[in-house]
């Protein structure tokens, strides 16, 4: 399962955007991916912090799944590398509904973005703790560092496709992400 989002957009004047993300899991004892679509809000409250939340959901193989996440956005300006500007990601996710566990993780995720007319890019290092809990075994707790690379394109204003790369490891993923500006 990859839940990791990719560069979220950052429009003057907009205090909320909306997020489409196609997450892929598979399920305990089945060869195929399913589809669990997810929808992130961004809020800001004030020009460098936002709240983060979300909400996906997929019915598969007799199994109602749910995944949510809450969290913050923090840009802090005295880190600015010349162009880049810092970004601190602080998220909890929780994966529910599946029939072997259930999956809760923490997401700290630093890095650097870049804007170009309408490029953007983001290089980012996210340090997840992660919490399953089986139904039949003690609970287990993992940790993983892991490398997100992230370009996106406003194809109009307030509108941005991304694609995002995640590396570490024990996995490489890769997924696209459409986000609305409002």
């Amino acid at each position: 399962m990859e839940a990791t989002t990719g560069a979220l957009p950052r429009v003057d004047f907009s205090l909320l955007s909306f997020t489409f993300q196609p997450v892929l899991y598979t399920p305990s004892g089945s060869s195929g991916r399913l589809l669990l679509p997810m929808v992130r809000l961004q809020w800001w409250v004030s020009p460098n912090l936002a709240l983060l939340g979300g909400l996906g959901g997929a019915v598969a193989e007799s199994e109602v799944v749910q995944l949510t996440q809450v969290g913050f956005r923090y840009l802090p300006e005295a880190v600015t590398l010349g162009p880049f500007t810092p970004e601190f990601l602080f998220v909890q996710q929780r994966l529910d509904g599946l029939r072997e566990y259930t999956l809760k993780w923490n997401h700290f995720q630093w890095g650097y973005g870049i804007q170009s007319g309408p490029w953007s890019g983001t290089i980012s290092v996210a340090l997840m703790y992660q919490r399953s809990f089986p139904k039949s075994m003690a609970k287990l707790t993992p940790s993983v560092t892991t490398l997100i690379l992230s370009a996106g394109y406003d194809i109009l204003w307030g509108v941005r496709l991304s694609s995002r790369l995640v590396w570490n490891p024990q996995v490489t993923s890769a997924g696209v992400q459409l986000s609305l500006a409002l």
